[in-house]
């Protein structure tokens, strides 16, 4: 691995483990605060977390079933056009 991208990932358990100390920490998860993070930066490690998953959170099989209930609930929360 080069240098730059172990870098990357020790700076991404950094952060894993900042948030989740965060989170431990905190007497109501709805106190949690963090704006000190990047949101970007966070959603990039959830991403590559996903990404890096032995399997799928959503099984093959029932993907098509899983794009419909989407499909179908995001056409029922549209809101109308003004």
């Amino acid at each position: 691995m080069h240098a730059c991208h172990q870098r990357i990932k020790d700076i991404e358990v950094c952060v894993i483990i900042c948030v989740i100390v965060r989170i431990l920490c905190a007497d109501d998860i709805q106190t949690v605060n963090l704006e000190s993070f990047d949101v970007s930066v966070i959603a990039n490690m959830v991403k590559r977390y996903l990404r890096e998953l032995p399997e799928p959170v959503i099984p093959e099989d029932s993907y098509s079933n899983f794009v419909d209930a989407a499909s179908m609930y995001s056409a029922k929360c549209q809101l109308p056009l003004q």
